[in-house]
């Protein structure tokens, strides 16, 4: 019987001795699984905020040249508004002058015309 009981504890220990041997083997992939899927996350999340600052350089670029054609076409459009506001009062002087109500009919229409151009 205690041959059985000794034989029985030398079985459990190899056993326990086998289970912790697999334990720990599981435990050393499981860390370099983890460690693989961390310096994944940590390479994504860079690769992430280069983009985003990737983005944000480009939306300024895109919203300054954007402001620049604004003001460009703003400045412009007043120097047009300028030369033909010139140009209706150089006409009228002269209709009024030299020509009847038909002629500065005709001027105020050469005027919508300029305008529409």
């Amino acid at each position: 019987m205690l041959h059985d009981l000794t034989e029985k504890e030398r079985q459990t220990e190899e056993s326990r001795d086998a289970l912790q041997s697999q334990l720990a083997e599981i435990r050393e992939e499981k860390e370099r699984v983890t460690f693989g899927l961390d310096q994944t996350l940590r390479k994504l999340q860079v690769e992430l905020q280069d983009l985003n600052q990737s983005n944000r350089v480009e939306m300024e670029a895109v919203q300054k040249d954007m402001n620049e054609a604004v003001n460009k076409a703003t400045a412009d459009h007043e120097l047009r508004m300028k030369q033909l506001q010139d140009q209706v009062s150089a006409l009228i002087p002269q209709s009024f002058s030299t020509h009847s109500m038909d002629h500065i009919n005709n001027a105020w229409d050469n005027h919508k015309n300029i305008i529409e151009q």
